[in-house]
């Protein structure tokens, strides 16, 4: 046997391997295992799923390992994908915007935890808090815990290189040599300009809160370098007191301070003990995007691949800017269709900005909420008002001008927004806290459940069908095999033939016809039959 021709043997086994590895990981599933997809779809979807990898499985085992079926290997990846699809056991959902806008303590609200001395986020006073990604799960426990996730070995080094490079530093210098520059970079900060090469070969001014935050995070990785391992290291059962320390960002000047550990973490599992939100719902909280300091907004991206439903929170009175970035990162993960994925949360409504004397050619206030998020591609049926300031909220209703002035507002936008007067009524019950529960436990939910059910519905009949051809493949393959030796030497030869002449054709029938002329007769075939 040729080297080439071991190899090709080899590379055919190690397939067949590959295959029946992959047919035995889909495994067969049972109702219990698939929580989120709806009741009235579980049963048929989850037969057809199982229906398909029986069908792959006696693929895997049955067919000759010279010859492998073309596309088998793309079926399984996609019956791959559809049970990951219906096993997911839960959805997240994400609070993003710029620092200060209302992200945490509207999460504390949601949770009906805020003022209890219990809130999961800390919420902020005039400077950016939240540190780190905090995922909250509802637990059956009595007791909220913690669950630390440092950073993988590849995940710190990608950290470390973006920052390095947000400096103005070479990614090959070492620790050691960047944490001597940085003390005399700070302290003349004012005599000149920092600058740095951008992805696009643009020079541009480094931010001092970066290079403050690279000396933090240098420092930090030398003091509990240990945590950094090929796998992510979670710590388990930190006592809930104790979230301060892994989740907000240190008091300043950064650079200034010994190293801690939420500069080594990806994420903060916080696991909740309460009935407000279902267990298949994972809450978000990620980092406010500082116009100061890049890593929020780098710790945050990272994350946008993975949520299901996002809801970007700005100001009442500052709804640009930071924001429209946010959408535009969301809108490049996503794509340009944002219905039903992402939500705008006008915060701070106590603060609203109803002018007394405005005139009638002004736009107001919710015509240019409208505008902003529908030039941004989010539907103004997708725009949600709250306050955490309720009594504020109410004592500016109390201000006939102001009562007055909003009314007149509402009904000029109204002929656009049809919507806007619902959307904004739900405020006086409950600060609109309520409505955006509603909508991230019950409506989303459904929404994704739906979509899963659509994704596995329109897929497994092709797979099926796709599989039971390749069977029956199989059994012209089997039936093929017992003729006699001549024929299936024939039908080699044919199959095998990288061009085939008119003569060959007509060679190789004749030669076809004698065989089975001479097999046939002998069983007694008719020969108008063979005809």
């Amino acid at each position: 046997t040729s080297a080439v021709e071991r190899a090709l043997i080899l590379s055919w086994t190690n397939n067949k391997r590959r295959l029946l590895g992959m047919t035995a990981d889909l495994g067969f599933l049972v109702e219990e295992a698939c929580p989120l997809v709806p009741t009235e779809w579980r049963s048929r979807l989850i037969h057809q799923y199982n229906l398909a990898v029986e069908m792959a499985q006696a693929i895997g085992r049955s067919y000759p390992e010279d010859r492998l079926p073309e596309g088998l290997s793309k079926i399984l990846s996609e019956l791959a994908r559809i049970k990951e699809s219906l096993t997911r056991r839960s959805y997240c959902v994400g609070f993003l915007g710029p620092f200060q806008a209302g992200k945490s303590s509207t999460f504390n609200n949601v949770l009906n935890a805020a003022g209890s001395g219990l809130e999961p986020a800390r919420v902020g006073h005039g400077f950016p808090t939240t540190a780190v990604i905090t995922r909250l799960v509802r637990t059956t426990g009595e007791e909220h815990r913690l669950r630390p996730v440092f950073l993988s070995s590849s995940e710190y080094d990608e950290k470390r290189r973006f920052l390095i490079e947000l400096a103005g530093f070479a990614s090959e210098q070492r620790d050691e040599v960047i944490l001597q520059k940085i003390p005399a970079i700070l302290r003349d900060w004012n005599k000149g300009v920092r600058t740095r090469i951008d992805s696009s070969g643009n020079e541009v001014p480094v931010r001092r809160r970066d290079v403050e935050y690279l000396a933090l995070f240098l420092k930090s990785y030398a003091r509990h370098k240990s945590r950094i391992m090929p796998t992510r290291m979670v710590l388990d059962d930190v006592p809930f007191s104790d979230r301060a320390k892994y989740l907000q960002h240190p008091p300043d000047p950064w650079d200034q301070q010994d190293g801690i550990i939420t500069p080594l973490l990806r994420e903060v599992i916080i696991e909740f003990h309460t009935d407000i939100i279902p267990d298949t719902l994972e809450l978000l909280d990620l980092p406010g995007y500082d116009g100061d300091c890049s890593v929020d907004a780098f710790l945050t991206d990272q994350f946008l691949k993975t949520l299901q439903a996002s809801f970007v929170f700005c100001r009442a009175t500052d709804f640009g800017g930071i924001v429209e970035t946010i959408v535009s990162n969301l809108r490049h993960v996503l794509g340009n269709d944002l219905r039903g994925r992402v939500w705008l949360v006008i915060t701070r409504c106590d603060d609203i900005n109803i002018h007394e004397f405005q005139s009638i050619n002004d736009r107001n206030i919710f015509e240019q909420i409208r505008l902003f998020a529908e030039s941004k591609g989010i539907p103004s049926s997708q725009v949600l008002f709250v306050t955490n300031d309720l009594a504020g909220f109410r004592g500016r209703l109390d201000q006939g001008w102001f009562q007055e002035q909003l009314e007149k507002s509402l009904r000029a936008a109204s002929e656009r927004w049809p919507g806007l007067k619902n959307q904004w009524n739900s405020l006086t019950e409950d600060g609109g806290i309520g409505a955006l529960r509603q909508l991230i436990t019950k409506q989303v939910a459904d929404q994704i459940s739906d979509s899963i059910a659509r994704f596995a519905a329109e897929r497994l009949p092709n797979l099926c069908d796709r599989l039971f051809a390749h069977l029956r493949q199989l059994a012209d393959e089997k039936l093929l095999g017992e003729l006699p030796e001549r024929i299936t030497a024939w039908r080699t030869q044919l199959l095998q033939a990288t061009a085939i002449k008119p003569a060959d054709f007509r060679r190789l029938s004749e030669q076809l016809f004698s065989d089975l002329l001479e097999k046939w007769t002998a069983a007694g075939v008719q020969a108008d039959i063979l005809d």
